[in-house]
């Protein structure tokens, strides 16, 4: 009997798009998967003497899924992070200390992963050709900090059992979390979610097997939500279009949002884990604050978008922890 809590998940870098990177150079607990293969079959009608179908031909292997786990300082995240964004540049800071900053490649080229899936000791799979199209963090009171990550695959593989180990701090909570919105402290949120979108395609050749042959970034979305109480009309006038708007004006004023998530234990030094991410120019697209007779409160749903601005990118991201560093091909 395979048991879902006994399930193994691991991940390494690949020197290059689908050749396959093994054994796992890092595993973690994940709260679940999805990774699935899907054969796209060219079934057709023949004229040949029935009215049944006549020819099947294997198609296109279509493969990828979701992986959702707890948000870490060290581990599967940091990993998972430079493959969303692509680029990753890190510093020293102290003894122990480092620093990565996370920004969107600009480039064609993401960093491709090899995932073991591992259901029982028999029963392993190698998911090559593994590219981050989307991502979304969400915090909620009482609870860990999750990260929802989709997987884009090339294709599975045969794999042997690895040896699984896992070490580090524990995830981020919610308390550990602090916002800051259109230049103000927020200590009223009571959900947050946020969306870093590759919105990959992977492009199919005559590459004389029947999976994709690479992928293509497309143009990077980010996107998220807030839900607080309904107290005054600052966030309605400002989806209008200004802090002061008396109606929807022809023309948006951006807002800003940042938020870090800061660990209860240190890295070295004295120094925290700390995640910080930050969005220089965002909009709101809705700001919704519905009256409900059967509920206690007017709670409002914030919807919002970030566009690159002239001074910065769309979005940046900063970890502190005590790995030196992310390397191209892996570690």
């Amino acid at each position: 009997m395979a048991l879902g809590c006994c399930g193994v998940f691991g991940l390494k870098q690949e020197a290059c798009y689908g050749v396959q990177a093994a054994p796992p150079e890092v595993f973690g607990g994940i709260i679940s998967e999805s990774m699935a293969a899907r054969a796209d079959l060219a079934v057709r009608a023949l004229a040949s003497g029935s009215r049944s179908a006549g020819s099947a031909t294997p198609g296109a292997v279509a493969a990828g899924g979701e992986v959702v786990l707890q948000m870490t300082p060290e581990g599967l995240t940091p990993r998972l992070l430079k493959g969303l964004f692509g680029d990753v540049a890190s510093r020293l800071l102290g003894d122990g200390v480092h620093e990565h900053t996370f920004t969107f490649a600009q480039g064609g080229a993401m960093p491709s992963f090899t995932a073991y899936v591992e259901a029982a000791a028999e029963n392993c799979c190698n998911w090559l050709g593994c590219v981050v199209s989307a991502a979304t963090i969400s915090i909620a009171p009482d609870a860990p900090v999750l990260i929802s990550v989709v997987l884009a695959a090339q294709r599975p593989a045969a794999a042997e059992a690895a040896e699984s180990f896992y070490s580090g701090p524990k995830a981020w909570a919610a308390h550990d979390a602090a916002f800051i919105l259109n230049g103000e402290q927020r200590l009223d949120l009571e959900s947050f979610e946020l969306t870093f979108d590759n919105n990959i395609k992977t492009l199919r050749t005559l590459n004389g097997g029947r999976w994709c042959g690479g992928i293509v970034p497309g143009a990077v979305s980010v996107r998220g939500s807030f839900v607080a109480e309904f107290g005054s009309e600052a966030e309605m006038r400002r989806f209008w279009g200004a802090p002061g708007a008396a109606t929807p004006l022809n023309e948006f004023k951006p807002g800003s949002l940042s938020f870090s998530l800061v660990h209860g234990s240190g890295v070295a030094g004295g120094r925290d884990y700390e995640f910080s991410a930050t969005l220089p120019e965002i909009y709101y697209s809705a700001a919704e604050a519905s009256v409900d007779g059967s509920a206690d409160r007017v709670l409002q749903r914030v919807s919002f978008e970030a566009v690159r601005s002239d001074a910065a990118e769309i979005a940046t991201a900063v970890l502190i922890n005590g790995t030196e560093g992310y390397p191209e091909g892996g570690e």
